[in-house]
């Protein structure tokens, strides 16, 4: 007893005062009344307690004891017992009581199943969910909570169990009125006491199924507008190399391109570029990051080697717990730039013909005016072949200058 406490032999003098000064006061009522109960019927007592140690801790003791000589009056002389360190005991059961009370907290359903599907244990919130009382409960066997696993079915799931000693499955539980809901079972086969047991985690996912429809719904309707919108339309992954990678393209990007969507999902999106587009691949990607727009022209590659011209614009779209992606959209330009071409070569063509014209009634105005002098030109030098001899030299002289008025007339 000394030495469970920690003193020396004999260091406390041997009285009930010396056992009551170290008894824990939480335990000083308890006790004696355990005592006085013993002194009144003479029965052996048994008792836990905690008595203070010599450096101050506190340990628990089992005492058993009884009265052993009394005085002649009755009254009580010497007491005989024993004092057994139970601390480490207490300690275990406080534990196994916190683990225990930690266990039937939790808002999962855990269950013990033997090798023949029936329950051995369960916590309260088991009891709780599935709307059974625990004894009632522990009459129960796993086919009388889920409707889809019937008892035939148990011997060679216990085999598999048994083999793989962990799964994880979706199932279905009903409760003792009927009501059905989806939970996630996660099983765990184990060996306890010479015996295997399933440990079983069941976990109410109606929640999650109906987030999962949300995020379902929600994923359909994105790429009903991603594949509608317009344009080739891409998701881009940043990397460390400067060159990002698609992530995401839709139908029309593919199909532009000539590559299949298997194709095109982490290809680098500089593979699409011409020569010059490869270039300053990087110097976009780092532009767009910062947070502006891109808007350029560029010639894209298909999978065949032929160009066609673009106009890309592209943003970057920043997240809170991922890294940014990019999204492009870009429309071929092709019909545009040959519809620009076309009015160049109109316009061309106009200005030609409008300075056409210009000359043109020039050189009408020219050639009024000129055919003005050259009728008075022809018409004196017939007055002067009239007046003239003939065959004469200045006869020839004036049939020439008449010859040539007539050309310059008819030209």
């Amino acid at each position: 007893w000394y030495s469970v406490l920690g003193y020396e032999p004999y260091e406390l003098p041997q009285t009930y005062k010396t056992w009551k000064k170290l008894l824990h006061p939480e335990d000083m009522a308890f006790a004696e009344q355990t005592i006085d109960a013993h002194l009144k019927s003479g029965l052996p007592f048994k008792m836990e307690f905690r008595m203070r140690t010599k450096d101050g801790n506190w340990k628990w003791l089992l005492g058993r004891g009884q009265v052993v000589e009394k005085s002649d009056d009755g009254d009580p002389i010497r007491m005989l017992g024993t004092n057994i360190d139970i601390s480490e005991r207490k300690l275990s059961a406080a534990l196994l009581e916190r683990v225990r009370y930690s266990i039937d907290k939790l808002s999962d359903t855990i269950l013990w199943v033997d090798e023949t599907g029936r329950f051995i244990d369960a916590n309260e919130s088991a009891c709780r969910n599935l709307g059974y009382g625990y004894e009632e409960l522990m009459t129960k066997c796993v086919a009388d909570i889920d409707p889809y696993f019937p008892q035939d079915r148990w011997p060679s799931h216990w085999k598999e169990i048994s083999r793989r000693g962990k799964m994880v499955i979706e199932s279905v539980h009903q409760t003792k009125e009927g009501e059905k809901y989806p939970v996630e079972i996660v099983l765990h086969n184990q060996k306890f006491q010479d015996k295997r047991y399933n440990c079983v985690f069941a976990r109410d996912i109606t929640e999650i199924i109906r987030q999962r429809e949300e995020i379902k719904q929600s994923e359909e309707l994105f790429r009903a507008l991603f594949e509608q919108a317009g344009g080739y339309c891409m998701i881009l992954q940043p990397t460390a190399s400067g060159i990002p990678v698609i992530l995401e393209a839709n139908k029309a990007a593919c199909e532009a391109h000539g590559y299949s969507r298997e194709e095109m999902i982490g290809r680098p999106v500089a593979d699409l570029d011409d020569e010059a587009g490869k270039k300053s691949c990087a110097e976009r990607t780092q532009h767009i990051l910062s947070g502006k727009t891109l808007a350029i022209e560029n010639n894209h590659v298909r999978k065949d080697g032929s160009t066609f011209p673009v106009a890309v614009f592209a943003n970057v779209v920043n997240f809170d717990n991922r890294p940014p992606l990019i999204v492009t959209t870009e429309f071929d330009i092709s019909d545009r730039l040959h519809a620009e071409n076309e009015k160049r070569t109109l316009e061309r063509k106009l200005h030609q013909s409008q300075k056409m014209e210009a000359i043109g009634n020039l050189a009408g105005g020219i050639a009024h005016d000129f055919n003005n002098i050259l009728a008075s030109i022809i018409g004196f030098t017939e007055l002067a072949l009239d007046d003239v001899p003939k065959s004469t030299s200045l006869e020839d002289s004036l049939q020439e200058i008449y010859a040539a008025g007539k050309r310059a007339k008819e030209l």
